[in-house]
């Protein structure tokens, strides 16, 4: 299992200030022991806005990264603390290692829970984030919603992923169509570009949105 988090900075991320600036206020912190919770539905940019995080900020480590959303193994957290445990003299965690793990919605509460005990028995760790898309309740967690994108952020992203100019018009059904939601808006980009309809189902590889958001792809 790869725990490894690359840091690859995308030049198209746009708006997210506020999010930004309140991870910034709990990412710095030393040793909360406060887990944070990102509880979305997909297509918002949950993941997006944690990778911008890590790859914007001059940071002496890299987070380690468990990724449950495309494979689930029974032992993923056993084999997490064990990386951990390996790790937790390197020198690079003297200022507190950060544990994401990402699609944890295949978790039970209970897990969670059993997750934030163990991990946060190391002293090593400082951080520790949860990326789901379901509620998810835990003891002194910090909840960050995401809201869609601001109509102007939403443009802001359309025009950077198309090569060719939109009039007024041609924006405002493209927004009124995505819902600020940048995942519908980068889908929307690769129709308008003419990408065939494998290219976008393999970029889209699971559904998106259900019908509560107005939005059926």
């Amino acid at each position: 299992m790869d725990f490894h988090f690359e840091s690859e900075f995308n030049p198209i991320f746009v708006g997210r200030e506020v999010e930004l600036k309140w991870l910034d206020v709990r990412l710095f912190r030393r040793y909360s022991f406060a887990p944070i919770i990102i509880s979305v539905p997909a297509g918002v940019g949950k993941t997006a806005l944690i990778n911008k995080w890590f790859s914007s900020k001059r940071i002496s480590y890299t987070p380690l990264w468990l990724d449950l959303s495309s494979h689930v193994r029974a032992n993923a957290l056993n084999d997490l603390i064990i990386q951990i445990d390996t790790q937790r003299e390197n020198y690079r965690y003297q200022k507190g290692l950060t544990v994401i793990i990402d699609g944890s919605d295949a978790w039970t509460q209970k897990q969670h829970e059993e997750a934030v005990n163990k991990i946060f028995n190391y002293k090593a760790v400082s951080s520790l984030i949860f990326i789901c898309r379901g509620p998810l309740k835990l003891q002194r967690a910090q909840q960050l919603s995401l809201a869609p994108l601001s109509n102007f952020s939403a443009r802001d992203l359309l025009r950077n992923l198309l090569s060719e100019e939109l009039t007024n018009d041609q924006i405002a059904k493209a927004m009124l169509a995505s819902k600020g939601y940048p995942l519908a808006i980068t889908i929307l980009s690769k129709l308008i570009k003419g990408e065939s309809i494998n290219s976008i189902l393999s970029f889209a590889s699971e559904p998106i949105y259900d019908i509560s958001h107005n939005i059926l792809l």
